[in-house]
């Protein structure tokens, strides 16, 4: 029989709980008989580790795994969901999971730049919006327990203290620049690459109302000995995680919101108190370096040359016809009719090989208009729903294996008989039986990598975008259809 509820031991969620640092974690943590915890991963091929510990009897019914990608903001609700039927709430969220970088900052590409940016400082955020919630869930009368957000960051998320900040992977320095915003009591909210900061003396106003005291702390690592840190680093994983669990132990309402260091120390002056800047030359700025300034403006300049060069200004959409965005799906018209409906999906290959623009730009250059249009790392059960008609098939485990192993490129594409059309244009599902000029004959060898799929009738279609798209579609007027479709 499971212990009464107010009695249960603290319920810990590890974000990246399948190697290095956030392996570690599991493992302390399943040391108290009293803990329960929940370790996320992204790969599947790459848990190993993690599943040993799972599977070890002494570990029966108090360690979890769910499937969490940080980039994807579904990804982070739906595992979030999962979480709460299979606990109710948490009470520790540790979040652990990060990328580095690899060029100097300066020469990377600024591709790899959005990447970092999108997982180092972006992911916490989707974390923390996910999952606060379920911190806040512990019965209110249970008082032996307190709510904990924790972000693992390292020595490069302090502005004052890391010696690698021209490495892309500590894009922390821009954030001070271009990230700030208010909220709620117009105190100054930042969000660094692997942590979430609040100026203020801490977190629980704006984490924790209701009587919730929620504290929010970033945790640094000493450069450890894993994937990321190398076999040359300061410390082993274990000294590592071991102070950082003393720490995280010992925090409390009195000093929440700080930047620690396993051993204890804080680090002092990676907060911006704007009370004391006041008669402060920029010589003489007390919690800002000189260096760091330089790094922050020139990371700064670099994101805005980006985005000036990827967002472009739309004229404004007249009043008499407006924009109407994710409309519920009207039925799939009749074949033959202009504004029929296919499913078109870049497959993980044609993904990998840049192929996405090609392929959207011949669907465009033939007439059809894009609807729809998403890129998403689909779930082993959604293929399966997608494949179903296959299911019997040998090759079916293969398949959905291959499908799930990366993100795919989801287009719903409209026009005169955008069905036949489609799949005449993407050739025979052999590529060695497709002609020139299709895309799998002019792209591919091999059925198992033959870059795209498409609708193959008008009701399959209609099928899967309700699949893939069930929020809607896109409706607007395409204004080249009058050079495309006489009588239109």
């Amino acid at each position: 029989m499971s212990a009464p509820l107010e009695k249960l031991g603290p319920r810990h969620l590890v974000v990246g709980a399948n190697r290095g640092i956030g392996l570690e974690f599991v493992r302390q943590l399943l040391g108290d008989p009293n803990c329960t915890v929940i370790g996320t991963y992204r790969d599947p091929e790459k848990i190993d580790e993690l599943s040993k510990i799972s599977s070890d009897p002494l570990n029966a019914g108090r360690l979890s795994l769910v499937r969490l990608d940080m980039m994807d903001d579904q990804s982070c609700k739906d595992a979030a969901e999962e979480v709460k039927a299979k606990l109710g709430y948490i009470d520790i969220l540790i979040v652990n999971a990060g990328i580095n970088g690899g060029k100097p900052l300066l020469t990377e590409e600024i591709s790899n730049v959005s990447r970092l940016f999108d997982n180092n400082v972006l992911g916490p955020l989707r974390i923390c919006q996910a999952f606060v919630p379920l911190l806040k869930g512990r019965p209110s009368g249970d008082a032996g327990v307190q709510a904990k957000l924790v972000l693992i960051t390292s020595e490069s998320g302090s502005l004052t203290t890391s010696k690698h900040g021209r490495g892309p992977g500590s894009v922390r320095a821009l954030t001070l620049a271009i990230l700030g915003w208010s909220e709620y009591d117009g105190t100054q909210t930042c969000v660094r690459a692997g942590a979430v900061e609040r100026d203020s003396g801490a977190f629980a106003p704006w984490l924790g109302p209701g009587g919730h005291a929620l504290l929010g702390n970033r945790v640094g690592i000493y450069r450890s000995q894993t994937d990321m840190g190398g076999p040359n680093a300061v410390v082993s994983p274990e000294e590592s995680v071991r102070g950082m669990l003393r720490v995280i132990d010992e925090l409390g309402m009195t000093n929440s919101g700080e930047f620690w260091a396993p051993g204890g120390s804080r680090y002092h002056h990676d907060r911006i108190d704007r009370s004391t800047m006041g008669g402060h030359t920029l010589d003489r700025l007390p919690h800002i370096t000189r260096r760091d300034l330089i790094v922050s403006l020139l990371t700064s300049l670099l994101v805005f040359l980006f985005l000036s060069t990827t967002r472009h200004p739309q004229p404004p959409i007249s009043p008499a016809q407006p924009l109407v965005t994710l409309s519920p799906l009207p039925k799939m018209a009749p074949k033959g009719n202009n504004s029929e409906r296919s499913y078109i999906m870049v497959k993980p290959d044609g993904v990998q090989r840049a192929l996405v623009g090609e392929i959207i730009g011949r669907f465009e250059r033939r007439g059809f208009k894009i609807v729809a249009l998403k890129l998403v790392h689909a779930t082993k059960e959604h293929l399966e729903k997608h494949y179903a008609d296959l299911s019997d098939k040998p090759f079916f485990p293969g398949l959905i294996k291959y499908m799930a192993s990366g993100p795919v490129v989801a287009i719903v594409i409209e026009g005169l008989d955008a069905v036949k059309t489609g799949r005449a244009m993407l050739g025979a599902t052999n590529p060695l039986e497709s002609g020139p000029g299709t895309i799998r004959g002019d792209y591919a060898l091999s059925v198992g990598r033959n870059i795209c799929h498409g609708s193959d009738s008008v009701a399959s279609a209609e099928k899967e975008i309700q699949l893939w798209f069930p929020e809607g579609i896109v409706q607007y007027t395409d204004d080249k259809a009058t050079w495309i479709l006489e009588n239109n």
